[in-house]
């Protein structure tokens, strides 16, 4: 158990100084949800219904001003195809259990095991190895 003074300095490095909403929690949560949809090039209507949420119930998280309930993460996680551990802000992920694969692998294998055909499987292979063998930046460490 961690001393109430550990939890003090969690709270203010994961919400900052205040818990009310909007916090530096939701607001990055927010960011990450509006960023996602609009790499979909969706609105927030569309996504809003794919969810079952009301538009403006998006809007308020969209900005910070409403956090989403974990059924509300999951619909989005799907709907998104992001992994639910994205939608925490890095800093505040940065105080969860380590997972053994980052968010761009978690990303990559959700989207691949999405490509039911075979062949098509094949190609993305080939071009992650391609990609790889381009790339003449150091390698990521986890």
């Amino acid at each position: 158990m961690l001393k109430p003074d550990k939890w003090q300095i969690i709270l203010n490095e994961v919400f900052g100084p205040q818990t009310e909403l909007p916090n530096k929690f939701t607001i990055g949560m927010g960011k990450f949800i509006r960023e996602s949809r609009e790499e979909l090039g969706w609105s927030q209507t569309e996504l809003a219904a794919r969810v079952d949420m009301r538009r403006a119930t998006l809007s308020n998280i969209e900005n910070g001003k409403s956090e989403p309930s974990a059924t509300q993460i999951f619909y989005l996680s799907v709907e998104l195809n992001k992994p639910i551990t994205s939608f925490f802000p890095k800093f505040a992920r940065d105080h969860l259990p380590k997972e053994e694969l980052d968010l761009l692998t978690l990303e990559l294998i959700q989207n691949f095991l999405n490509v039911n055909d075979e062949s098509l499987q094949r190609v993305a292979i080939n071009q992650v190895k391609a990609l790889s063998e381009w790339d003449t930046k150091p390698k990521r460490r986890s």
